[in-house]
């Protein structure tokens, strides 16, 4: 990678010296950075140039590190210029690759902790000195060890309360501990519980898919439950009070004189519990059936006719 390329001095880009201290980089950063963003000079392509040009040079002497590494580079880059050297024979493979460079070694960070966003219009000493390096240190990497897939089913009941299981993956034994408000298909990830390491791995991990058995009782929408209940015709007319088992325990439920079929209640913060905070629960929603009686006496038959009489 020996080809003619312009070193980069970053402390003469953020206008500070070299000695500068790490309060005066951060300082003449967030001016210069004011000054020329993109924001504040809209459709200035010299300015986004020179945002970006600045942007690179605090990405680098901001952090104490980074600037130490790239204070070696330059310190080797200045004493080949001194001894007559030319630009095009610079061998930045040297740094690059993190091998000897002017008698400095050279390693670098993942380019991931410098700049998030991606590479483009950056410069080519930046991409060519720092990203290779970047590269070099991902592939280095431990190889990670299979990754292990399994399931398990739970009851509604279970999913509301949270529970635990124990699992066996690949002849081992784990016991797991599910919160509350898990949903249906949900996949947990659990790490170090794959396929065991071996030497120069990583172990892998675990995945875990949480399936729920179907409720007779009580049907899931996203954190609300509902349930259906009958109720008899003199309740529904007349008004009372009914016992409802719910997952959260026996409540009393006062049922509305002339209360209508298939009207619904809601019981507010007794449904599911959320599963990033299961102090928060929706709704319980109650669905009134009513049921009609059957296998009538004559008399019962005959106040119905005086009923049916006076309402017509």
């Amino acid at each position: 990678m020996n080809c003619a390329m312009d070193f980069q001095d970053y402390y003469e880009t953020l206008g500070v010296e070299r000695k500068a201290s790490q309060e005066d980089i951060k300082s003449a950063y967030r001016k210069l950075a004011r000054e020329y963003h993109p924001d504040v000079r809209p459709d200035d392509k010299e300015a986004e140039a020179k945002f970006k040009q600045i942007s690179e040079a605090y990405a680098v002497l901001g952090d104490p590190e980074k600037r130490k590494k790239y204070d070696r580079l330059g310190s080797a880059y200045r004493q080949y210029e001194r001894s007559g050297g030319r630009n095009g024979d610079f061998d930045w493979n040297a740094w690059a690759g993190g091998g000897r460079g002017g008698g400095q070694s050279f390693e670098f960070d993942d380019l991931g902790s410098l700049f998030r966003g991606g590479m483009g219009g950056f410069s080519d000493f930046f991409q060519s000195v720092f990203a290779n390096s970047a590269n070099r240190t991902r592939t280095a990497r431990p190889r990670k060890a299979r990754d292990f897939e399994a399931s398990i089913e739970i009851s509604l009941a279970e999913a509301y309360t949270g529970t635990q299981r124990m699992i066996a993956v690949a002849g081992h034994k784990i016991k797991m501990n599910l919160k509350p408000g898990i949903k249906d298909g949900q996949k947990l990830k659990i790490s170090g519980k794959g396929e065991a390491a071996t030497q120069g791995q990583q172990p892998g991990d675990l995945y875990l898919t949480v399936t729920l058995k179907p409720d007779a009782d009580l049907e899931r929408r996203g954190h609300d439950l509902l349930t259906k209940i009958p109720v008899d015709l003199y309740t529904a007319i007349l008004g009372g009070e009914m016992e409802l088992k719910t997952p959260g325990g026996t409540v009393k439920l006062k049922i509305q004189a002339e209360t209508q079929s298939g009207q619904t209640l809601r019981l507010r913060g007794m449904g599911m519990p959320h599963y990033d905070n299961p102090q928060v629960k929706g709704d319980l929603l109650v669905e009134l059936q009513l049921v009609t009686p059957t296998k009538l006496s004559e008399q019962e038959q005959e106040l119905f006719r005086q009923l049916a009489a006076l309402r017509s």
